[in-house]
């Protein structure tokens, strides 16, 4: 079968070859609309027939900007860097000052994708900003694009003072998609300070308006961001569904960059949900687009994502070989927002083996960077971390402060996963003290059992599993009477605070772990 005829593409190439003014025009439009809908074949199709007629100098810019973005598209970024440049000599030599800009612009915003090319995008977005040219929507685009550079770098506070001068602009000049684009990355510096539910809200005023203007692409970027909030909030189903949605539109796009982050993200809430095969699946998809695109930035992420994943299945060997090569990629290229969460994980493999001092090591290479950057999650946790390390050396004296510093955070930002993790370690300090306490102890894994389940049902089931285990193994020593207690006093401080229809999954597990302990004791 003859493939299908495209009327329009055949119109705009009769147009062409019969010298209409407007020709160009018209395929400007077509292009755009097909590299815009990420239809790269069509876009292709349309490239040739510009390629293939004569062409005047300035035509041959408007071709080169062209192909430049196109190449873009389909991932060629060395092509289309040469592109963009050779676009910018031949209308710096026109004196197009207002079409130079445009293609700088999009110049930029190719470097600042490479972390190795990322400080030279910082200059060029700094030295278009000075042209008389920048003003108006070319200056809010050139603003945004210093944002997102300076994002990428680490430096959130002057990242976010662009972001928010980008919105005002956007809403003065009617830009719905810069808009969006604002909202969006305030939203990315909110979730990267661990501000969830601000993210969350910014993120979502971002959606609406993608839809709205059908930003596909758009939408596509924001759900991943969105999927990110929802995991920190414990939503993980709707975090998979989140990403899965992602995934199928950049799926579409023909987007491989996007679909790199997304698998990466996707992979680690299987990991999360002890998904180990699906989870590894994803992170070997993540690292190989990674590898085929070239670009250091996305596979040092395949390679963190794929060695917390080792690290959560258990397998430290593993995750300490590939959580140091992403280390080693992101220091190369200059990635240095991103590296504290390789510390951490770093350290928690470390803190597994029982390498206290490197543990530590690790950790307070996550705590120096979570500080510059003002991320409280990161500085929660790993405060966590350090106190739990220290905790398992039986060094309260040094645990305790460390612990309540994280629990100051974490009450404050309302991070219920961490609030369960810094209860249970309270009472495992209180249990390890020389005259513990039975209020302190009870008070505390029941406020570890309630913000768990306030998380989500993962994090609680895991906490029964740990907490049962113990109490069990308490019994078997001879302590029966003290397990005994310890279920029974959970079970009615759940009734009587009435939990039970919230999170009746507390009460059902104890209630089975009493009936073991009962079996122990009359063995």
């Amino acid at each position: 079968m003859p493939p299908e005829v495209d009327y329009e593409i055949e119109a705009i190439q009769a147009e062409f070859d019969a010298g209409y003014e407007d020709a160009l025009d018209e395929w400007q439009t077509a292009f755009e609309k097909a590299r815009k809908q990420w239809r790269m074949d069509r876009a292709r199709r349309l490239l040739h027939i510009f390629k293939t007629h004569d062409l005047d100098e300035k035509s041959l810019g408007r071709l080169r900007y062209s192909e430049a973005t196109l190449l873009v598209n389909l991932g060629e970024w060395k092509k289309a860097q040469k592109a963009f440049e050779q676009s910018i000599a031949i209308r710096r030599k026109l004196g197009e000052q207002k079409e130079e800009l445009t293609a700088v612009n999009s110049l930029a915003n190719l470097l600042r994708r490479n972390a190795e090319t990322l400080e030279s995008a910082i200059e060029v977005f700094q030295t278009a900003l000075q042209s008389t040219s920048a003003v108006g929507p070319s200056r809010v685009i050139l603003l945004n694009g210093l944002g997102l550079s300076l994002y990428e770098k680490g430096e959130l506070e002057q990242a976010q003072s662009y972001f928010r001068e980008v919105l005002e602009l956007a809403r003065q000049t009617d830009e719905p998609e810069l808009r969006a684009s604002a909202l969006h990355n305030l939203g990315s510096i909110a979730w990267t300070r661990g501000k969830l539910h601000e993210a969350q809200k910014l993120l979502e005023e971002a959606q609406e308006i993608q839809q709205t203007i059908q930003d596909v692409h758009g939408e596509a970027e924001t759900l991943n961001s969105l999927g990110l909030v929802e995991e920190g909030l414990g939503g993980w189903d709707d975090a998979v569904e989140i990403y899965r949605n992602a995934l199928e539109k950049m799926q579409t796009l023909d987007d491989f960059y996007g679909q790199s982050q997304v698998l990466v993200n996707l992979g680690n809430i299987y990991s999360l949900q002890n998904e180990f095969g699906l989870a590894v699946s994803c992170h070997e998809q993540a690292y190989e687009i990674a590898r085929e695109l070239g670009n250091p930035r996305l596979q040092g992420q395949a390679l963190t994502a794929l060695g917390d994943s080792y690290r959560i299945a258990g397998d430290l060997e593993k995750a300490e070989k590939y959580i140091l090569r992403a280390i080693e990629i992101k220091t190369k290229s200059g990635e240095a927002r991103s590296v504290k969460h390789n510390w951490q994980s770093l350290g928690a493999v470390y803190h597994q083996q029982k390498r206290a001092s490197e543990a530590h090591s690790a950790y307070e290479k996550a705590l120096q960077i979570a500080r510059v950057q003002n991320d409280r999650r990161v500085e929660a946790f790993t405060l966590l971390n350090i106190s739990a390390s220290f905790t398992a050396q039986e060094k309260l004296q040094q645990a305790i402060p460390l612990l309540s510093n994280a629990k100051e955070i974490a009450l404050a930002e309302e991070y219920n996963d961490c609030l369960a993790w810094i209860y249970e370690q309270e009472g495992d300090i209180e249990l390890l003290s020389e005259e513990p306490n039975a209020a302190k102890i009870l008070e505390s894994f029941s406020l570890s059992l309630w913000h768990a389940c306030k998380f989500n049902e993962y994090e609680l089931r895991k906490l029964v599993q740990r907490l049962s285990r113990f109490w069990l193994a308490h019994a078997e020593d001879g302590q029966s009477q003290t397990s005994l207690w310890f279920c029974d006093s959970i079970i009615q401080l759940w009734r009587d605070m009435d939990r039970l229809n919230e999170c009746p999954l507390v009460v059902e597990e104890f209630s089975k772990l009493k009936t073991k302990i009962y079996d122990i004791s009359y063995k």
